[in-house]
């Protein structure tokens, strides 16, 4: 028989020693205790750490896939004509930059140019005489609808304002993207 051997009677661990006899030593109940709970709580760790990676991956494939929504059907935040939006710019960027910033807006105006080489195609709007324009990034998806476009039409255009900015020289410039045309006329 080994000189020490540990036997499990009623619920309780009992340490048999040749020398001493029969001891009853909570210690070791203790000690399996604590063994148990390590293995729960590195169960316990292997599950969030499962759990985290699954969310990780679900938010990832979720981004990937996501795609801009579709201006046609949206009503615009702001509906406006050219002169004014880089009015609203030149007067006070701040304030224009908080009210216009990632919202859909509808502009019109005059087209003075448009760069059909481009990807995206961008058409701008504006005055003949003037350097300030709008610069419209015309969503591809929509590109019959601007291949008609001349230079020098009225046109309605919608889309998301993303910036501005001014200079002395080149005037101002309002920036759109994702832009789709609304009307010509």
């Amino acid at each position: 028989m080994p000189e020490h051997l540990i036997i499990k009677q009623d619920k309780h661990f009992i340490l048999y020693n040749n020398l001493k006899g029969l001891i009853e030593i909570d210690l070791i109940k203790e000690l399996i205790w604590k063994t148990k709970q390590k293995e729960m709580n590195k169960k316990v760790l292997l599950i969030l750490v499962i759990l985290i990676v699954t969310a990780g991956v679900i938010y990832a494939i979720t981004e990937y896939n996501r795609t801009n929504k579709d201006l046609k059907n949206v009503n615009p935040d702001f509906t406006t004509n050219m002169n004014s939006l880089v009015a609203a710019f030149d007067k006070d960027s701040s304030s224009f930059y908080k009210k216009y910033i990632d919202k859909v807006i509808a502009v019109s105006g005059v087209v003075k140019s448009i760069d059909p080489d481009g990807s995206p195609v961008i058409i701008s709007l504006g005055e003949s005489g003037s350097m300030s324009s709008v610069k419209c990034s015309m969503d591809s998806s929509y590109a019959n609808d601007y291949k008609t476009v001349k230079e020098g039409s009225q046109v309605s255009i919608k889309g998301i304002c993303f910036g501005a900015s001014s200079d002395e020289l080149f005037g101002t410039d309002v920036s759109m993207n994702r832009c789709i045309l609304i009307e010509t006329k």
